[in-house]
């Protein structure tokens, strides 16, 4: 019986670091999306790549709300105070780099929506 009762321990931090990794994977960063140089795009791809931009731009919001539910749902209980700070700047970072990453993009479109009514001043 003992010996039963010293293998719940070994068996349950295999299971609960599967379960914390598992929770990680559920947060899908979105792919970037591309834009087309606006000079040279045509209207019609450029309002494509409008709606591609707020999908990109929904599912980024997602993401960092689902990185914002980890954080509160981490297991602390069972994590040190190390493993804790750890996770937590790796989804500070991830989140950032996210925010970041959104404001470049937005900023990109922009740029090249500017760039297409420059070239298309005179139609």
């Amino acid at each position: 019986m003992m010996k039963n009762l010293m293998a719940i321990p070994l068996l349950a931090a295999p299971l609960l670091a599967t379960a914390l990794t598992a929770s990680a994977e559920t947060c899908e960063k979105p792919y970037k999306v591309d834009i087309p140089d606006g000079a040279q795009a045509s209207k019609d791809v450029l309002i494509e790549t409008q709606k591609k931009v707020k999908a990109y731009m929904a599912e980024g919001d997602a993401y960092l709300a689902c990185l914002e539910n980890e954080e509160k749902n981490m297991a602390t209980a069972v994590m040190s105070e190390e493993a804790i700070a750890e996770e937590r700047a790796l989804r500070t970072r991830r989140h950032n780099a996210m925010v970041d990453e959104m404001h470049l993009v937005g900023e990109a479109f922009n740029n090249e929506v500017r760039a297409y009514k420059a070239a298309n001043a005179d139609s």
